[in-house]
């Protein structure tokens, strides 16, 4: 019984010391999951209108390629900010933009890519002076 009593006790120190680390990084880390949050959100939208304007318009393959590509380059660049953030000691608007550039330049590259389509579909716009701008864009930091 003293061994599971031990047990819990050390457990409970664990879990305590745990949720201190928590409560004193908890207003930065929560703005940085909800940056990210908003991002796949708005990718997924794109990705959703993208895929849905390339079948109506019959968009060449190598477009298409190359939109994809950009995807990938967007999602792979917020989970490079997320681990980058997350390991900071504190957070700065100096380390913000450098986490999240590569993101913020996929994001541009996508509506553009989107406004170029756009501008050559038979079925008019579809939605890229429409999109989101990602928190991202504009969060600043306060110290």
């Amino acid at each position: 019984m003293k061994k599971y009593l031990v047990s819990l006790v050390v457990a409970l120190s664990l879990f305590a010391v745990g949720c201190g680390f928590l409560v004193a990084a908890a207003p930065w880390i929560a703005k940085i999951a909800e940056i990210i949050i908003d991002a796949t959100n708005i990718l997924n939208i794109i990705d959703a209108t993208a895929k849905q304007a390339f079948a109506v318009n019959k968009t060449p393959e190598r477009a298409q390629d190359e939109f994809n590509t950009v995807m990938v380059k967007a999602r792979l660049s917020l989970q490079t900010a997320n681990t980058t953030l997350r390991g900071a000691d504190n957070l700065t608007q100096e380390k913000f933009d450098l986490a999240f550039k590569n993101f913020n330049d996929a994001y541009f590259e996508l509506v553009a890519l989107l406004s170029v389509n756009a501008a050559s579909s038979k079925a008019g716009t579809y939605g890229a002076a429409r999109l989101p701008i990602p928190l991202s864009v504009t969060y600043k930091v306060e110290n």
